[in-house]
């Protein structure tokens, strides 16, 4: 198992969400600039969280299979058995659940 910095940090599932950028900023020692081709695109992320709900972002990024990839990894990395919540799936799904 990888050696992580938070050391009192127990995930116990890992979930891959996705939104779409509203705002975007990049901020620098010399300030901040606004990103205005970033608005409308969608990202992905992957968090790996504990029982009380808290959570850590372990990658972000604009592929969904990529993100997929980062989601697995970061199960086997924290050695979670649980299969990963793809949140995007679930919300991408007809209204009434999967038909």
């Amino acid at each position: 198992m990888t050696s992580h910095p938070v050391a009192d940090f127990v995930p116990v599932r890992v979930e891959l969400t996705s939104g779409i950028v509203t705002q975007a900023t990049l901020t620098t020692g010399a300030g901040a600039s606004w990103l205005p081709h970033e608005i409308g695109r969608r990202m992905f992320y992957v968090a790996v969280v504990e029982t009380d709900e808290s959570y850590l972002i372990m990658w972000n990024g604009s592929d969904y299979g990529e993100a997929i990839r980062a989601a697995e990894e970061s199960r086997a990395d924290w050695g979670i058995s649980e299969p990963v919540h793809d949140l995007v799936v679930i919300s991408s799904a007809p209204e009434g659940g999967a038909q």
